[in-house]
């Protein structure tokens, strides 16, 4: 699934109630979702890292925080 895929089943899904913690994903969707991160990231790290080092955040699971949820790439 495409990272904008993933943004329309949550905002189907749960509109505008709280959006789950977590979110369990396959490896495609997951790898997507990386891409579409750090294609739109726009935070700049700083102390003394240059300007095209880009901040990702990752959750408590070690998982990809995307809109706030974080992606947990399901194991097979």
């Amino acid at each position: 699934m495409k990272a904008t895929e993933l943004i329309k089943e949550f905002n189907d899904r749960y509109g505008i109630t709280a959006w789950p913690l977590a979110y369990p994903v396959d490896a495609e969707t997951y790898a997507n979702c990386c891409q579409y991160v750090f294609n739109k990231s726009t935070h700049i790290a700083i102390l003394g890292l240059k300007n095209n080092h880009k901040i990702i955040s990752l959750g408590p699971s070690n998982g990809l925080l995307f809109k706030n949820v974080e992606l947990l790439l399901e194991k097979k």
